[in-house]
């Protein structure tokens, strides 16, 4: 089988240079998950041609003014060049990706027709995509692992953008989806609200594949640990004031992420002593922080629309950080996943202490038991092998390609 994916990808060595001369530290999920399955499908015998658009924020955003052209032997990747200015930086990744398409499919005409898949449908990868594939004949496949729309409500975006461009975008890109052979979405609900119904879908919350490290390596230190995010409807807020509720007058909670609440809960943290707000990390330091605190929690509510049509990443990294994990039933996760998890009845800061009061009772042996299972959950079932094998499945079955 023969795979042209295009994505945000760009390898660890590249990505830690855009985040040193971005003003805003990147996502690192989607890298991950971009990852995983670029190695899930070469541990597959899959032929791969990746074609980089880099996850890089528009000038003034960060330093980087023009991404030129690179190969990247190590995963047969091409980083294709754009002037990284708003608006302009959309059309040149659009224009020089169906040049750049274009010319590989001329130059390399082998008898397997290769499929395209897309890591997002953003317009301007979707657009030259969809062409190519129109004009060459191939299957063409999109990974949608959030709705755009949902996310812009709750993080917000860029202020340069206006809200008439950013309707007019989602109006068009709406229209462009529909265009796409198949999909590979990380909700099951994500196919009725997308009007997906009838079309070839994949449902796959993601791929993960656990760092080389011992989970039994660290002391656990006596903290309730949270990375990501820092908004209102991520319950971070409720996290901090179960502090309060805690019995066990030595757990701390550690706070790490960046967002409209970092300034409120570092205030808090200086005055109260048992709440620490460790800033931005990096991902390798949360991983590392995940594996240091006894109890890792995603507090997020059920209730909010977005968690139907996602499925957080950071789930992966707790099931196999060592440590006890405390979640809300989050309709976007499912239900296999949370025999291995302490769940919430509700997200107050009362049932968040009494979860971690529950916790804080249990033995040495119990918690190395609950970990050491819901690792091996996520080593044997979730792992870049085995996910990419239910991809490659999906793509022989559904657009018939060998």
């Amino acid at each position: 089988m023969n795979v042209i994916f295009i994505t945000a990808f760009c390898g660890e060595d590249l990505f830690r240079v855009i985040q040193d001369k971005s003003k805003l530290k990147l996502s690192a999920s989607s890298q991950t998950f971009n990852k995983y399955f670029l190695q899930g499908m070469l541990d597959n015998k899959v032929n791969v041609k990746v074609f980089s658009y880099l996850p890089v924020s528009a000038f003034p955003g960060t330093k980087i003014r023009f991404i030129s052209k690179k190969y990247i032997d190590k995963y047969n990747l091409l980083v294709i060049p754009f002037l990284n200015f708003q608006y302009v930086k959309q059309f040149y990744i659009a224009i020089s990706l169906l040049f750049e398409l274009f010319k590989h499919l001329l130059t390399n005409n082998k008898e397997t027709k290769p499929v395209i898949v897309c890591d997002y449908y953003y317009l301007p990868i979707s657009l030259p995509a969809l062409f190519i594939a129109k004009i060459f004949k191939l299957q063409s496949v999109v990974i949608i692992p959030d709705i755009p729309k949902l996310i812009v409500k709750y993080a917000g975006t860029d202020k340069r953008i206006s809200n008439s461009m950013l309707k007019l975008y989602f109006k068009l890109s709406d229209r462009i989806i529909k265009y796409y052979s198949a999909y590979i979405l990380f909700s099951k609900k994500m196919e009725k609200k997308l009007n997906l119904c009838g079309h070839s879908v994949f449902v796959i919350e993601g791929i993960y594949n656990i760092p080389n490290a011992n989970i039994q390596t660290f002391e656990k230190k006596n903290a309730v640990l949270y990375t990501g995010g820092l908004y209102s409807e991520y319950g971070i807020m409720e996290l901090i004031e179960s502090i309060a509720f805690i019995e066990d007058q030595t757990t701390e909670i550690w706070i790490c992420g960046n967002g409209p609440l970092a300034d409120i809960i570092e205030k808090i943290s200086e005055e109260n002593k048992r709440v620490k707000y460790l800033g931005m990390v990096s991902h390798e330091e949360s991983l590392l922080l995940q594996q240091k605190a006894k109890i890792v929690i995603n507090p997020r509510s059920s209730k909010e629309e977005f968690t139907h049509y996602s499925f957080p990443s950071k789930t992966f990294e707790y099931m196999t950080s060592g440590s006890e994990v405390i979640m809300t039933k989050l309709p976007g996760i499912p239900e296999e996943y949370f025999q291995y998890i302490h769940i919430l009845e509700d997200c107050s800061s009362k049932c968040i202490a009494k979860t971690i009061n529950e916790i804080n009772l249990l033995s040495e042996n119990e918690c190395k038991l609950n970990s050491m299972n819901s690792y091996a959950f996520i080593r044997d079932f979730k792992n870049p092998y085995i996910q990419a094998s239910r991809i490659i499945d999906f793509f022989q079955r559904e657009l018939h390609i060998q």
